[in-house]
């Protein structure tokens, strides 16, 4: 597992579902930059499969819109 976010920030989560995932014994590792530009979405996922990675958790932002 590769725990990613293609925004800035979510730091805090990614190292939260990281560390529930070692917790029960799932191999895992984290993105430490803030984020991916969206021209390396694609090139960011063949890394994942040439390196063996079978899956990616991505971290999306959320927009709320206040009335």
């Amino acid at each position: 597992m590769y725990v990613v976010s293609y925004h800035p920030g979510y730091l805090q989560e990614r190292l939260e579902v990281v560390s529930y995932l070692w917790q029960h014994n799932i191999s895992a590792d984290l993105m430490y930059e803030t984020g991916l530009p969206d021209a390396d979405h694609e090139n960011h996922l063949d890394i994942c499969a040439r390196e063996g990675i079978l899956y990616v958790i991505s971290f999306y932002a959320l927009f709320h819109v206040v009335t």
